[in-house]
């Protein structure tokens, strides 16, 4: 009797497959268009062995060579376009954004575990369009502009924390407190002064939680649920701690001491937004949302930028002297200062493009059949954008593997001249972009005005430099431990940052 079941099942399996492949085979006959090139599928199999779980983009990469900007590959019963051009990324994510803007369907992390409710999964429709007025009303241009005071404070506190830091990893920590503080800020008006408060424990176990959640998961099958208790209790203890922040707020804006930040907005317009208690909560979530956001990703780019300035002093050097022509030695740059800095402001960017921290991208998905270029994409394709491809193009790029913060001084090409690409594409852009450049602008800035970054030295005083290619792995990367030491750059640097962290010190009490 098992046996004939078992039949049964493999039977059905086998119709069901014959008729997915059948209906796809009709689809594209009515265009009678090839799918993008790739890599060869195995028989009655997938590409599943061809795409490593470590840094694929690399392999990407290594695809556009031989099968050009636009390569397909199938992954289960879904197609896989992958974008390995700019032009391709902009054509399709931005010029037909209308199409292209969706999210794949996960049911653990998306459905499952938050209820469709983390806005940087939604699908495209009028549940994520409220969520995107609300991130947009929270930190738009002019709602960024807001956050200025507090990320200025905080700079100069963190200047203080990585003058006394004893070793590299004491220093990450640091700049790490002060980009949550921020993005914690921008989303519920309260500052963070250590990792170790409760709020922010919890929210770090929200983090690895969902970090420990796999994309190819059995339970993505509707028939096999049998675990998914474990995420409907994380989400339970998810949904009751997000509340409680929103409340806080609701709470101090009653009593008038809310500072202006996302979820005062979102609380006041709460109707207008078309969302419940519960979706406002999670959408007050998002700045930050675990470690996938930009706002939060942002640690990973002064990582990043430490590397650059040990792997290369001179461009190092350059921005000092800039800085030192503009500012002097008597006061700290200021946010006023960002257009006299233009090297500066490549330096970072060029930190940015060398080495993206979001190699491929938040996935897209195509929401109707497509064709580019002679080329059939099918609905519900998932759509990769390899930035780490894009920001090695040659054309665009010369000599893309060095450190040349000068590409980016006074750009003719405009795809140089308002570079967002480690931002995303079209509508799904990071609406934290704004906030995110004024937080590296401010820190860095100000980081190269009283530091020299040197690398520690041997036994016989060479330097010990990193590896510019030993990067974590996952959806947000960043370089893996390294040394480096940060020295004050003239007699008196110690007495002026500790000085002005103690003014700080004071003014961030209202907050």
């Amino acid at each position: 009797m098992l046996a004939l079941d078992s039949n049964i099942i493999i039977d059905a399996a086998a119709a069901i497959s014959f008729i997915i492949l059948i209906v796809f085979l009709d689809r594209r006959s009515r265009y009678r268009l090839p799918l993008p090139p790739g890599p060869p599928r195995p028989f009655l199999s997938d590409n599943r062995r061809d795409v490593p779980v470590a840094s694929p983009w690399k392999t990407f990469t290594a695809w556009q060579k031989e099968y050009g900007d636009v390569v397909s590959i199938q992954l289960g019963c879904t197609p896989v376009i992958i974008l390995n051009s700019i032009k391709a990324a902009i054509d399709l994510l931005e010029k037909r954004g209308n199409i292209y803007s969706s999210r794949p369907r996960h049911i653990v992390g998306g459905e499952i575990y938050s209820g469709g409710m983390r806005g940087i999964g939604m699908p495209y429709g009028q549940r994520w369009r409220n969520w995107r007025l609300l991130m947009n009303t929270g930190m738009g241009v002019e709602a960024s502009q807001g956050y200025k005071p507090l990320q200025d404070s905080e700079s100069k506190i963190m200047l203080r924390d990585l003058l006394n830091a004893k070793s590299s990893s004491e220093r990450s920590s640091f700049v790490r407190r002060f980009v949550i503080s921020v993005v914690f800020f921008v989303s519920y008006g309260r500052r963070i002064s250590s990792m170790e408060v409760p709020t922010i424990q919890m929210n770090e176990e929200i983090e690895h939680f969902i970090i420990s959640v796999p994309g190819k998961h059995l339970v993505e099958s509707r028939s096999l649920q049998w675990f998914r208790w474990k995420y409907d209790k994380q989400r339970e203890r998810e949904t009751k701690f997000y509340l409680e922040l929103m409340e806080s707020v609701r709470e101090r804006m009653a009593e008038n001491t809310a500072h202006a930040c996302t979820s005062t907005k979102g609380l006041e317009k709460q109707e207008q937004f078309g969302m419940s208690d519960v979706e406002l909560a999670y959408g007050l979530s998002s700045p930050g949302q675990a470690g996938v956001g930009t706002n939060y990703a942002a640690f990973h780019v002064f990582l990043s930028m430490f590397m650059a300035m040990l792997l290369n002093p001179t461009a190092m050097k350059r921005a000092q002297e800039e800085i030192d022509s503009v500012i002097g030695h008597g006061r700290l740059p200021e946010f006023s200062d960002m257009e006299s800095l233009p090297y500066v402001h490549a330096l970072i960017t060029e930190v940015l493009r060398w080495k993206p921290i979001v190699p491929t991208a938040l996935a897209h998905s195509v929401i109707v059949d497509d064709v580019y270029e002679d080329m059939f994409i099918p609905k519900g394709s998932t759509i990769y954008a390899n930035i780490h491809a894009m920001c090695l193009d040659e054309e665009v790029f010369p000599e893309p593997k060095k450190f040349l913060p000068e590409r980016f001084l006074a750009p003719t090409d405009p795809r140089l001249a308002n570079f967002t690409l480690s931002f995303g594409f079209g509508r799904r852009i990071c609406p934290g972009i704004h906030t995110v450049r004024q937080s590296l602008f401010i820190t860095i800035a100000r980081i190269l005005w009283a530091f020299d970054i040197r690398p520690p030295t041997g036994p016989s005083g060479e330097p010990i430099l990193p590896d510019d290619e030993d990067f974590s792995t996952g959806l947000v990367i960043h370089p893996k431990p390294f040394e480096y030491n940060m020295v004050p750059r003239r007699d008196g640097i110690i007495e002026f940052l500790n000085e002005e962290a103690r003014k700080a010190d004071e003014e961030v009490l209202v907050w």
